[in-house]
Order: structure tokens, then C-alpha cells, then sequence
């Protein structure tokens, strides 16, 4: 399986980082919903290219 890199939003958001090891991409976002007044966390992964 081949994925691109994870895309980093920046409106809305308050904090970000990616970091990247051994073909795993690993993105965690915090934003802030005004409609809702809420302030959420999103964590998400990606692989890029595993072969053994």
C-alpha cells in the first residue's frame, strides 16, 4: 500500500505536528468550531509503501 503525505490544514487550526518514521506518517490537529464553540483534537496515520 502507497499513501501520500498527510496534509496540514492551518485555518481554524490552534496547534499541529506531523512527524514521519520508518514510512509511517503520524498527524495530530487541534481546532477550534465556532459554530459549536468547541475545541476538538483529530489524530490520524498514514503508510507509506510497507514491504517486508
Amino acid at each position: 500500500m502507497v499513501t501520500a503525505d498527510l496534509y496540514m490544514p492551518t485555518k481554524g487550526v490552534i496547534d499541529s505536528a506531523r512527524a514521519q518514521y520508518d514510512g509511517i506518517s503520524m498527524r495530530s490537529i487541534s481546532a477550534y468550531l465556532p459554530g459549536s464553540d468547541q475545541a476538538i483534537n483529530r489524530d490520524d496515520a498514514s503508510c507509506r509503501g510497507l514491504h517486508r
